[in-house]
């Protein structure tokens, strides 16, 4: 092996050199998107925090994830975060490091958790989002651990968030996992209660399961004196109000649907529809806790979408 690299060194140098002269002459652009992906590299330093950048995190389940093109095409899917980026003009950076099946406590094992431990920096916005995976059964067959109780006293659990017995307190994961990291850390987090899911008469129901996820989250955040968006409630008036006056296929509308099948819906996925109208309910929040974003929005545009006759903001 070592006669051969001697014999063509003189060839496999010339063979990397011209690999890599492409990238010498012409580096890649630095975008909003690939400074996301780079934040997964551990080894990736980000610049430092300047007065004129803000730096938004986002960190949840399935709501909050960004949707692939080949997805989008296919169900129709969007995703409430990447409509709120994209009112946003490019000295706001949005971070999201969410993962599509994840509980609060499996996603700590996560690319995404790693970053969020080891990236922030003072002054950062953490925005997280949680409860859908929790409300999940576990998976034997994969052995990913997913759900949480949301009754569980978090006083119970060791630090792990674990109680005696092995129910994991979803308060418990919410504080000692998220809130004081991120305090730790001198970033800001902010509760978002997940959205309401339709019954099977593809009515909007806050009487799910979720509800009980909605209050926890509601509790930590009272608790820890942190920011608490309730999604939850604010999208079921919303939801409700269009299916007051559109009926089911509005409500429909409002989710992606099943590929090549626009009459089943996917509810653990928003079509661009209910993403738009969440991003713009968490956009309306933000400004008002802090008006300083407001120098970070581009020029609002009209979208036919939201233009269909209802309060946006019902509450």
């Amino acid at each position: 092996m070592i006669d051969f690299l001697r014999r063509n060194f003189l060839w496999i140098l010339f063979a990397v050199i011209f690999c890599a002269l492409p990238f010498v002459l012409n580096p890649p652009r630095e975008t909003p998107e690939t400074f996301r992906k780079n934040v997964e590299n551990s080894g990736f330093t980000l610049p430092e925090r300047e007065q004129e950048i803000v730096r938004v995190w986002l960190v949840g389940d399935t709501h909050i994830t960004e949707v692939s093109e080949s997805v989008e095409e296919t169900t129709g899917a969007s995703c409430w975060a990447t409509q709120l980026a994209a009112s946003f003009n490019q000295n706001a950076y949005f971070l999201n490091v969410s993962q599509m099946g994840e509980s609060s406590y499996s996603f700590l094992s996560t690319y995404g958790y790693d970053s969020i431990r080891t990236k922030l920096q003072k002054g950062d916005l953490v925005l997280i989002q949680f409860g859908n995976r929790d409300a999940s059964s576990n998976n034997p067959e994969t052995g990913k651990i997913l759900h949480t109780d949301p009754l569980a006293d978090p006083a119970e659990a060791n630090e792990s968030g674990i109680l005696d017995d092995g129910t994991i307190s979803f308060r418990a994961i919410l504080r000692k996992a998220y809130l004081e990291p991120i305090r730790e850390a001198g970033a800001t987090p902010i509760i978002l209660s997940p959205i309401v899911l339709p019954n099977s008469l593809n009515i909007p129901d806050r009487t799910s399961r979720l509800a009980d996820y909605r209050d926890a989250m509601k509790a930590v955040a009272e608790e820890d004196g942190v920011l608490f968006y309730d999604l939850f409630e604010e999208s079921y008036l919303q939801f409700k109000q269009i299916y007051d006056l559109e009926g089911e296929k509005g409500v429909l509308s409002l989710y992606a649907h099943a590929p090549d099948d626009p009459e089943t819906p996917q509810v653990i996925r928003l079509s661009s529809r209910g993403a738009k109208l969440i991003a713009a309910d968490v956009q309306t929040r933000l400004l008002q806790d802090y008006p300083e974003l407001q120098d970070y929005l581009k020029e609002a545009a009209s979208d036919p979408e939201l233009q269909s006759g209802f309060d946006p903001n019902p509450s």
